[in-house]
């Protein structure tokens, strides 16, 4: 069941985010694909917290990029489920974090099956 705390937008159109797979790629291949993700989950803001800080944040290093999409596919699990997997979240381009909401925006790719 889709949990209104987390909300995915690709290419400016809501996305199920249950289709969200999370996997750090510095060069994303095949990319091509912008997403925003925003979240109101206070288990996963308090991680952000932790990680960030409040307030907006750009250039992020790639190992704190790697960290929390790695934190925050099984939590998308966890909170949400998981349905048909649809896109990959590759990087982490702006962040921007308050009290109560946790904002990311980054290049994602199309799922692509073997």
């Amino acid at each position: 069941m889709p949990n209104a705390d987390f909300l995915l937008n690709v290419q400016g159109k809501s996305a199920d985010v249950r289709s969200l797979m999370c996997h750090f790629q510095q060069d994303p291949h095949p990319g091509g694909l912008t997403y925003e993700l925003t979240i109101r989950d206070s288990d996963t803001i308090r991680e952000a917290g932790k990680q960030f800080g409040l307030g907006k944040h750009q250039r992020l290093d790639s190992r704190k990029q790697s960290s929390f999409l790695s934190y925050l596919f099984p939590m998308i699990g966890l909170k949400c489920g998981r349905s048909e997997f649809r896109f990959w979240a590759n990087t982490i381009d702006e962040l921007e974090l308050s009290a109560d909401t946790l904002i990311l925006k980054g290049v994602c790719s199309p799922y692509v099956s073997a």
